[in-house]
């Protein structure tokens, strides 16, 4: 009948009758195949900053091929899909498509990444390494490319270098030799992973 919805798999007969003794018949394959139904896995980190590398995975079913979009871009038909984020508002699109049907559903991601704020980095003018689990460590939570992390007595000799600075230096020589109460200086030399160089040189009073 006219308006009939078909829910299941089969052959569609349709008749032409010009008269009572007179008609045509015609067949078709129906096949009622599956809608895709996809959604974006992320591996987003609390709090990133910009820019940021990361991936994104597709779970579902019923589709056959893939495209990522980034800001209304086509960046990707491969799953899983790794990609760098830069500043502001990133807008990740995915389609999954079922290649037989042409049937597509579609998931959305978005992220806002902002530049590390280092006006809000907070250099001690003390530290006590007592090992109290207090103020223990000279140490900065900035993510770099790549830096170098060194600190020197008042007479320039180096004492202690490393390439990063989320470890922290504690007070003691490179071979872990604790130094007495003093002023020492520290430099902090590299590069951002937005391309920034940064270079800081600041003192740091040892008290125990």
């Amino acid at each position: 009948m006219a308006g009939d919805e078909i829910t299941s798999d089969g052959i569609l007969y349709i008749y032409h009758a010009s008269n009572a003794s007179c008609f045509d018949e015609i067949s078709f394959n129906i096949t009622i195949g599956s809608s895709p139904d996809v959604e974006i896995i992320d591996n987003v980190m609390e709090d990133p900053t910009y820019p940021y590398n990361t991936g994104f995975s597709v779970q579902g079913s019923s589709y056959t091929n893939v495209e990522w979009y980034l800001n209304g871009a086509l960046i990707s038909n491969t799953d899983p899909l790794n990609v760098t984020l830069g500043s502001g508002t990133n807008e990740i699109i995915l389609l999954g498509i079922d290649s037989l049907t042409d049937c597509l559903d579609s998931a959305f991601f978005s992220l806002g990444l902002n530049d590390q704020n280092l006006s809000d980095i907070v250099f001690p003018k003390v530290i006590t390494p007592n090992s109290d689990g207090v103020n223990d460590f000279l140490r900065f939570d900035i993510d770099f490319n790549e830096v170098t992390f060194s600190v020197f007595n008042r007479w320039g000799t180096l004492i202690y270098r490393t390439n990063e600075t989320k470890t922290g230096w504690n007070g003691r020589t490179i071979v872990g030799t604790d130094l007495d109460e003093a002023v020492y200086y520290f430099i902090i030399k590299g590069t951002l992973l937005n391309g920034e160089e940064l270079f800081i040189t600041r003192s740091v009073t040892v008290i125990r």
